[in-house]
């Protein structure tokens, strides 16, 4: 979808992950890691994107002032990350999760890696109560990966479901949600 508005960069650490990456045959990939072995340092970008990269990481912070560095002067960073730490289970660890996020944490870190927020918002509101749900079920009857996966008819209606919300965001700001979204730039000192 990016690649609509111009050219698209990305990293990965994983050789597997980064082979599966450039097979799609979009943009430039490179091997990389937060916060010391991060590509491209020559360009400056318009738009950084991290989709549910920071809970992954142990020291946030200095990815983040990584990413600072990287970004024109007018760049924006957009984030999202899981949110409500009370919802932490399996599946955080499952995918080696450090932390689920509260608004609070994710507004320290971007502020201490010197960022100023434009939009920060929890989202994917609607299936909210499906993953409450889903949560109270792991703590009765156990976590199982292979129970996760749903059918091409589920994934389609939540889908549908999850991006509802795309009509809403950044007019509405939701008070909860299953993640946080941040659009965030440089801060002025």
């Amino acid at each position: 979808m990016l690649s609509e508005y111009g050219d698209v960069f990305g990293f990965e650490n994983d050789e597997v992950a980064l082979a599966h990456a450039r097979a799609r045959g979009i943009g430039s990939l490179e091997r990389g890691r937060f916060p010391d072995s991060v590509p491209f340092r020559e360009i400056q970008f318009d738009i950084i994107c991290i989709l549910d990269v920071l809970e992954h990481l142990e020291a946030p912070v200095d990815a983040l002032v990584t990413l600072r560095e990287r970004m024109a002067d007018s760049g924006k960073l957009v984030i999202t990350v899981p949110a409500n730490p009370w919802l932490w289970g399996p599946h955080d660890e499952t995918h080696h999760h450090y932390r689920r996020y509260t608004a609070s944490m994710l507004r320290a870190q971007l502020s201490a890696a010197g960022f100023s927020i434009r939009y920060l918002s929890y989202f994917n509101s609607l299936l909210f109560p499906l993953a409450v749900m889903q949560r109270v079920r792991e703590k009765l009857f156990g976590y199982s990966v292979s129970g996760l996966i749903p059918g091409d008819n589920i994934n389609s209606a939540l889908w549908g479901i999850w991006s509802i919300e795309r009509f809403w965001i950044p007019a509405r700001q939701f008070p909860f949600g299953l993640s946080l979204l941040a659009i965030a730039e440089r801060a002025i000192r």
